[in-house]
Parts: structure tokens; C-alpha cells; sequence
């Protein structure tokens, strides 16, 4: 939806409100009320802001705050210093992400002086963009399972399969791998059988894992635009995230192998390569989205196929050959 795209990459300063409460520092508590009693073009209050002779922002005065106090109380005394701001300079997706993350109802927005210019509230939270929001989530869900709404409600049998079918054949192709990855470690399964029995928990990890990363990246996705700077920190949190989980999820395999079977060598085995494949698998659900919309495919659709298939050989590959090399 690029008209959404570009609504929530507009400069903040188009959607400033410029009807406020600015009150000077060297107001007492009853003088601030006076004015507000008399004032013909008050705003709705959700907040008084406290400014100095120069228009510098420097504090804010909840109303509440203002009714308890003293008459002869100053503002400056009663007000509450350093409070959160926006400058002017951010996009209004970066204002929303602010207003998530501390959940007030209005903030200044001052300029690179601390200039008071404006506020901005939570109608910035209008009915349109919420509807348009709750469209895209049940879309991307979709498109995560290899469907897409718009193209499906249209299309007929013939359609669907069409659109549908080339990237399940990443799985066929996949499943067709892995039978042979398997064939030729053949011998390994056979001399160690723990290995065959722990081999479907151990996809099972990394598949989890490698949908986990691909849901966040088509996320991020949507609403980033593509660099080699984002995506090198994008590489950099999945790839300690991954490991941290693969490092945590490793141990306890370790412990359940080594209590069931009364063996170090192959629960160090199976609890190495959990560790391993989950951080890689992380990875691979940042790197085979990222690659897809570089290239200009249909990342939504292909991702999820591609992901999986990707993130099953390279399970297999890595499980085998690090129990055949340990066991031998």
C-alpha cells in the first residue's frame, strides 16, 4: 500500500497543531488560571506547556497539578522539567512509534533551538489509518502462507494454481534434497540412532525459528526502506538473537539427551547442532525476505517456501555432518 507508505513517511510538521497552551515561567498558579479563565481561545487541554522568555521549552504542567496547587505557587516551582518531546524533523511514523512507546496523550514538538512550534495528539491515531493498518495485518498473514487475498478473490482454479503452484515447488524440491542428504548419510543414522530420533525435533527448531525472523522481517519490510546499513544491523540483532536462543534451547536438549540416554558424546551432539541451526535459521529468515524484495520478486509469497526450504537443507547438512564428524 504505497499511499499508506508515503501518508506515515510525511514530515511531522504538516500535521502540527498550532492552537496550544504555552505558559511563561513567571506565572504564579493563580494568575495561570486567571488566564485560562479568560482566555476566548482555548484548545482542549490535555497538557500546559512551560516556556521561558525566549520560547524555549522547558517544562510542562498537567492540569491537575495546576488545580492543587497554591495561588501564589510559580509555574516554574510546580511544573515537571525535561519533559519528552518531538522534533520537528521526524516522519509521523516515527511520532506514532513515540506515542506507542510512552503513551501520553500530546507532545511538544520543538525545533533544533527547543523552540516551541506546535503539538501533536492522538488524533494522529485517526479511524483511517487504524482501518488500514487492520487490512494489512490480515493481508500479510495471507501472503506469510503463500496466498494473497487480493489476487486469490479474482482468480480462477486455473489462476490460483498458477499464482500458487512455482513456489511450492521450492518445497518439492527441498523434501526431494533432504531425501537425499539423508540417503547419503545413511550410515551415519545407523550408527547412532539417537540421532534419527532427535532429527525431527531439531528441524522443528530451526523451521520455528526461521519463521519467527521471516514474520518480523516482512514487518520491517513494509514500513523501512531497504539499505545496506539496515540490513547490516538487521544481520547483526537476529544473528545474537538467534544465538542466544539457540545457545539457551541447545542446553536443555543437551540435558534431555543426556538423562534419557546416559551418554555425553551424542547429547553434546544434538544439543551442539540445536544451538547451531537455530542461529543460522535465524538468519535465513532476515536474509532470504531481504534478498527477495532487493530483486524485486514477490517477496511476500515466495518467502515463506523459499525460507523453509532453505532452512531445511542447510539443517540437514549441518545435523549430519556434525554427527558424523563427532561420532564418526
Amino acid at each position: 500500500m504505497p499511499e499508506v507508505l508515503d501518508h506515515l513517511d510525511s514530515p511531522l510538521a504538516s500535521h502540527l497543531l498550532h492552537r496550544f497552551v504555552a505558559l511563561n515561567v513567571c506565572l504564579t498558579a493563580q494568575e495561570t488560571i486567571d488566564l485560562l479563565r479568560h482566555s476566548q481561545d482555548i484548545p482542549d487541554i490535555n497538557y500546559l506547556y512551560v516556556v521561558d522568555d525566549d520560547n524555549r521549552l522547558v517544562g510542562v504542567l498537567p492540569t491537575r497539578k495546576l488545580l492543587h496547587a497554591a495561588p501564589d505557587a510559580r509555574v516554574i516551582d510546580i511544573m515537571q522539567p525535561d519533559p519528552v518531546s518531538i522534533p520537528s524533523h521526524v516522519t509521523l511514523l516515527q511520532a506514532i512509534q513515540l506515542f506507542m512507546e510512552y503513551k501520553y496523550l500530546a507532545y511538544p514538538v520543538i525545533d533544533a533551538d527547543r523552540q516551541l512550534v506546535g503539538v501533536v495528539d492522538v488524533t494522529l491515531f485517526n479511524q483511517e489509518l487504524l482501518d488500514v493498518a487492520k487490512r494489512r495485518q490480515i493481508e500479510d498473514l495471507f501472503e506469510t502462507l503463500g496466498v494473497r487475498i487480493a489476487k486469490l478473490a479474482q482468480a480462477s482454479p486455473l489462476g490460483a494454481f498458477r499464482y500458487r503452484f512455482p513456489w511450492l515447488l521450492a518445497t518439492i524440491a527441498s523434501g526431494s534434497l533432504c531425501a537425499m542428504i539423508a540417503d547419503i548419510f545413511g550410515d551415519t543414522l545407523q550408527k547412532s540412532i539417537v540421532i534419527a530420533f532427535f532429527l525431527t525435533l531439531v528441524l522443528g527448531l530451526a523451521e520455528g525459528m526461521s519463521v519467527q525472523a521471516m514474520s518480523v522481517t516482512l514487518q520491517g519490510l513494509h514500513a523501512e526502506k531497504l539499505s545496506w546499513g539496515l540490513f547490516f544491523r538487521n544481520v547483526k540483532r537476529e544473528g545474537l538473537a538467534g544465538l542466544l536462543l539457540g545457545i539457551a534451547s541447545g542446553a536443555i536438549v543437551t540435558i534431555i539427551v543426556g538423562v534419557w540416554y546416559r551418554s555425553l558424546p551424542p547429547a553434546l551432539v544434538v544439543g551442539g547442532s540445536v544451538a547451531w541451526v537455530m542461529t543460522v535459521a535465524n538468519l535465513l529468515g532476515l536474509i532470504v525476505p531481504t534478498s527477495l524484495h532487493a530483486l524485486k520478486l514477490n517477496f511476500r509469497i515466495a518467502a515463506g517456501p523459499l525460507t523453509l526450504a532453505v532452512a531445511d537443507l542447510m539443517t540437514l547438512t549441518s545435523y549430519f555432518t556434525i554427527a558424523r564428524l563427532s561420532l564418526g
